[in-house]
């Protein structure tokens, strides 16, 4: 299918660990100059891009990506990621996609955002087929999480040089997005299984902790307002990685 996006995975301190490349195929690596060689060595074949060790933590590499790809025509996807489901399957039919058809269902998702003249898309945040809700394939206005999405040229957005932002990067982009933008493109009829999400070393496991997590949310309060909101135990989702967990509320 014809490329309308570049899929990129950024990714740090995983060289021999970077699962995305056996789930989608034509993706390339982002990641320090200083780790090239490694990166090179363990992941034959695939394209390198790399940034200088200067920029630290994903929200600044989002950030220099963006300027790299001259505002946007990308989508970014983690680096631990086991497979691409179709959460729609009927029982007893594989849910599982191929990494070939994982490429073009993101390229296709593009097209139809861009289309429908959106700017930001991706596809359920939810790793649990059950979730999925069959009168409601698709949103316009909810938070585009930052282990897969896309932004595409001529658009508003941009990712905060605000360390306090490090760790929100999906939620500034998707207020961003709703402030100049008005709405976005979810495709809930897929999503992305990871491994080890929050255990996995590397990544932003360096760095995240629940101080920063508490900075980030109130820095999101403060660019925001009530739109972002702590979120609450309730039944069904019992346990929160953290008591800092956010949520973006979009009024419209």
């Amino acid at each position: 299918m014809e490329e309308i996006v570049k899929i990129v995975i950024p990714s740090h301190g995983r060289a021999d660990r970077v699962l995305t490349k056996d789930a989608v195929s034509n993706v390339s690596l982002c990641v320090e100059e200083s780790q090239e060689a490694e990166y090179k060595e363990h992941n034959p074949n695939i394209e390198i891009i790399t940034h200088p060790d200067s920029i630290v933590g994903l929200t600044l590499k989002k950030r220099w990506m963006m300027d790299y790809f001259d505002g946007g025509d990308i989508f970014t996807i983690d680096d631990d990621i086991k497979s691409m489901k179709r959460f729609y399957a009927e029982p007893g039919e594989s849910s599982k996609i191929t990494p070939d058809l994982a490429y073009d269902i993101i390229q296709s998702t593009a097209a139809t955002a861009y289309n429908m003249g959106a700017f930001l898309f991706g596809f359920s945040k939810s790793q649990r087929p059950v979730d999925y809700v069959a009168q409601k394939p698709f949103t316009l206005n909810e938070v585009v999480i930052g282990g897969w999405g896309g932004i595409l040229k001529g658009s508003k957005l941009y990712y905060p040089e605000d360390p306090r932002g490090i760790l929100g990067q999906d939620f500034f982009v998707s207020g961003l997005n709703a402030f100049y933008h008005r709405y976005c493109f979810i495709d809930n009829r897929f999503g992305f299984i990871t491994k080890d999400n929050f255990k996995n070393p590397g990544g932003c496991a360096n760095y995240r902790t629940v101080e920063l997590e508490k900075d980030c949310t109130l820095w999101l309060r403060e660019q925001f307002g009530d739109a972002i909101q702590i979120k609450k135990v309730t039944v069904g989702h019992m346990n929160l990685s953290h008591p800092y967990e956010r949520s973006l509320f979009i009024p419209y």
